[in-house]
């Protein structure tokens, strides 16, 4: 979790997610937590992949974009679950989706849209 993988945590947490699993350095697991992550895996020992078992959550939001990515999120999303992506580092929809699973690219949004920001200043200042 980075500069949008820390708001993506209080996000998830203040919409109501029951399960919020992340991965980070050992030394940043307590910050995650707070934040509202109720897992957190050290990438040191291995991938968030290998900790979730197949067709166990509904959205993966992949603040790197790194290649491969989307296809390693595949296994673990449930048919009718969400992959949201920022592009960044030549990562991008996956070349073996699976049937039921929306990908989305929000690498490209349109920044006139207050309404999205509105919302979250709502979320913000009742302290979520």
């Amino acid at each position: 979790a980075g500069g949008t993988g820390t708001p993506a945590l209080q996000l998830a947490k203040a919409f109501g997610a029951a399960r919020i699993v992340t991965s980070s350095s050992p030394k940043n697991f307590d910050l995650l937590k707070s934040l509202g992550a109720t897992e957190v895996i050290d990438y040191h020992k291995g991938t968030i992949w290998d900790a979730l078992a197949e067709n166990s959550v509904d959205v993966v939001y992949d603040n790197y974009g790194a290649p491969g990515t989307a296809d390693a999120a595949m296994k673990s999303l449930r048919p009718g679950g969400v992959f949201v992506f920022l592009p960044g580092k030549d990562g991008g929809n996956a070349k073996h989706p699976k049937a039921g699973v929306k990908e989305i690219n929000y690498g490209l949004c349109d920044s006139s849209k207050y309404e999205d920001l509105d919302e979250l200043k709502v979320l913000a200042e009742a302290g979520k």
